[in-house]
Protein backbone atom coordinates (compact mmCIF):
# COMPACT_ATOMS: atom_id res chain seq x y z
CA UNK A 1 0.00 0.00 0.00
CA UNK A 2 1.47 3.35 -1.07
CA UNK A 3 0.59 6.57 1.20
CA UNK A 4 0.15 10.30 -0.16
CA UNK A 5 2.14 12.66 1.52
CA UNK A 6 0.03 15.73 1.39
CA UNK A 7 1.43 17.47 4.37
CA UNK A 8 3.35 20.44 4.74
CA UNK A 9 6.26 21.06 2.36
CA UNK A 10 6.91 19.00 -1.09
CA UNK A 11 4.24 15.87 -1.22
CA UNK A 12 5.13 12.99 -2.50
CA UNK A 13 2.75 12.85 -5.70
CA UNK A 14 1.64 15.04 -8.15
CA UNK A 15 -1.92 16.08 -10.11
CA UNK A 16 -0.78 14.39 -13.53
CA UNK A 17 -3.71 15.81 -15.15
CA UNK A 18 -4.03 18.89 -15.45
CA UNK A 19 0.17 19.04 -16.18
CA UNK A 20 -0.97 16.71 -18.98
CA UNK A 21 -3.22 19.40 -20.28
CA UNK A 22 -0.97 22.41 -19.20
CA UNK A 23 1.99 20.37 -21.62
CA UNK A 24 -0.26 19.91 -24.45
CA UNK A 25 -1.67 23.47 -24.23
CA UNK A 26 1.87 24.27 -25.03
CA UNK A 27 2.51 22.10 -28.24
CA UNK A 28 -0.75 23.96 -29.91
CA UNK A 29 0.67 27.22 -28.81
CA UNK A 30 4.06 26.20 -30.55
CA UNK A 31 1.34 25.36 -33.71
CA UNK A 32 -0.08 28.14 -33.57
CA UNK A 33 3.24 30.25 -33.31
CA UNK A 34 4.64 28.00 -36.61
CA UNK A 35 1.08 28.60 -38.52
CA UNK A 36 2.06 32.63 -38.10
CA UNK A 37 5.55 32.67 -39.30
CA UNK A 38 7.79 29.21 -39.58
CA UNK A 39 11.27 30.30 -40.53
CA UNK A 40 14.73 28.39 -40.44
CA UNK A 41 15.98 27.54 -38.22
CA UNK A 42 13.04 27.07 -35.92
CA UNK A 43 11.80 30.74 -36.00
CA UNK A 44 7.80 30.72 -35.08
CA UNK A 45 5.63 33.73 -34.79
CA UNK A 46 3.67 35.41 -32.35
CA UNK A 47 -0.37 33.40 -31.95
CA UNK A 48 -3.09 35.49 -32.87
CA UNK A 49 -6.33 36.03 -31.10
CA UNK A 50 -8.68 36.23 -33.98
CA UNK A 51 -10.21 32.79 -34.06
CA UNK A 52 -7.42 31.10 -31.61
CA UNK A 53 -10.17 29.29 -29.44
CA UNK A 54 -11.99 27.60 -32.37
CA UNK A 55 -8.48 26.52 -33.81
CA UNK A 56 -7.90 24.88 -29.65
CA UNK A 57 -11.16 23.43 -30.03
CA UNK A 58 -10.58 22.06 -33.52
CA UNK A 59 -6.82 21.02 -32.87
CA UNK A 60 -8.07 19.24 -29.24
CA UNK A 61 -10.83 17.29 -31.14
CA UNK A 62 -7.46 16.30 -33.67
CA UNK A 63 -5.84 14.85 -30.84
CA UNK A 64 -8.63 13.58 -28.22
CA UNK A 65 -6.73 10.29 -27.63
CA UNK A 66 -4.30 12.88 -26.28
CA UNK A 67 -3.60 12.67 -22.88
CA UNK A 68 -4.93 15.51 -21.36
CA UNK A 69 -7.19 16.82 -24.58
CA UNK A 70 -10.23 16.12 -22.65
CA UNK A 71 -9.55 17.85 -19.77
CA UNK A 72 -7.96 20.93 -21.13
CA UNK A 73 -11.78 20.49 -24.06
CA UNK A 74 -13.94 21.09 -21.14
CA UNK A 75 -11.53 23.66 -18.93
CA UNK A 76 -11.49 26.22 -21.60
CA UNK A 77 -15.12 26.56 -21.95
CA UNK A 78 -15.98 26.30 -18.48
CA UNK A 79 -13.89 29.40 -17.51
CA UNK A 80 -15.34 31.36 -20.82
CA UNK A 81 -19.08 30.21 -19.44
CA UNK A 82 -17.87 31.02 -15.56
CA UNK A 83 -16.23 34.33 -15.89
CA UNK A 84 -18.07 35.99 -18.78
CA UNK A 85 -14.39 35.76 -21.31
CA UNK A 86 -14.43 36.00 -24.37
CA UNK A 87 -13.11 33.08 -25.51
CA UNK A 88 -10.49 34.23 -28.08
CA UNK A 89 -8.84 36.56 -25.43
CA UNK A 90 -8.55 34.11 -22.83
CA UNK A 91 -7.24 31.32 -25.10
CA UNK A 92 -4.81 33.68 -26.50
CA UNK A 93 -4.05 34.98 -23.08
CA UNK A 94 -3.24 31.15 -22.25
CA UNK A 95 -1.04 30.83 -25.34
CA UNK A 96 1.02 33.95 -25.99
CA UNK A 97 1.58 33.37 -21.83
CA UNK A 98 2.78 29.21 -22.43
CA UNK A 99 4.99 30.94 -25.10
CA UNK A 100 6.89 33.50 -22.71
CA UNK A 101 7.85 35.98 -25.00
CA UNK A 102 7.14 38.93 -23.31
CA UNK A 103 9.53 38.83 -19.76
CA UNK A 104 9.20 41.16 -18.41
CA UNK A 105 6.12 42.19 -19.38
CA UNK A 106 3.65 41.91 -18.03
CA UNK A 107 4.46 43.61 -14.55
CA UNK A 108 1.48 41.91 -12.91
CA UNK A 109 -0.62 39.00 -13.29
CA UNK A 110 -2.41 38.30 -16.48
CA UNK A 111 -6.15 39.64 -17.08
CA UNK A 112 -8.02 36.65 -17.17
CA UNK A 113 -5.81 34.38 -14.76
CA UNK A 114 -6.35 37.39 -12.30
CA UNK A 115 -10.09 36.84 -12.12
CA UNK A 116 -8.88 33.39 -11.70
CA UNK A 117 -7.13 33.24 -8.88
CA UNK A 118 -9.50 36.03 -7.07
CA UNK A 119 -12.52 33.39 -7.46
CA UNK A 120 -10.32 30.97 -5.93
CA UNK A 121 -8.95 32.92 -2.86
CA UNK A 122 -12.69 33.76 -2.08
CA UNK A 123 -13.51 29.91 -2.10
CA UNK A 124 -10.64 28.79 -0.15
CA UNK A 125 -10.22 31.61 2.16
CA UNK A 126 -13.27 32.99 2.83
CA UNK A 127 -16.30 30.01 1.72
CA UNK A 128 -20.17 30.28 1.35
CA UNK A 129 -21.89 32.78 2.57
CA UNK A 130 -19.13 35.06 1.30
CA UNK A 131 -18.31 37.89 3.40
CA UNK A 132 -19.31 41.54 3.04
CA UNK A 133 -16.84 43.57 1.39
CA UNK A 134 -13.92 42.92 -1.40
CA UNK A 135 -11.27 40.57 -1.41
CA UNK A 136 -8.14 42.69 -2.65
CA UNK A 137 -4.85 40.59 -3.54
CA UNK A 138 -2.18 41.89 -5.13
CA UNK A 139 -0.46 39.21 -7.48
CA UNK A 140 3.32 39.74 -8.18
CA UNK A 141 6.47 38.05 -9.93
CA UNK A 142 9.89 37.79 -9.00
CA UNK A 143 11.53 36.60 -6.37
CA UNK A 144 8.53 36.34 -4.06
CA UNK A 145 6.19 35.89 -6.77
CA UNK A 146 4.33 33.16 -4.51
CA UNK A 147 3.54 35.98 -2.03
CA UNK A 148 0.20 36.76 -2.61
CA UNK A 149 -0.55 39.35 0.18
CA UNK A 150 -4.51 40.34 0.65
CA UNK A 151 -6.51 42.66 2.41
CA UNK A 152 -10.41 42.47 3.24
CA UNK A 153 -12.16 45.95 2.73
CA UNK A 154 -14.70 44.62 5.29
Amino acid sequence: MAYLNAGRGNPNWIATEPREAFFLLGQFAIVESKRVMDLPPGVGGMPQAKGIAAALSAWLGKHADVPGAGFLGVLVPWAVQKFGFDADKFVHELVDSIIGDNYPVPDRMLVHNEQIVHEYLQWAMCGLPRPKGELQAVCRRGRHGGDVPTSSSR
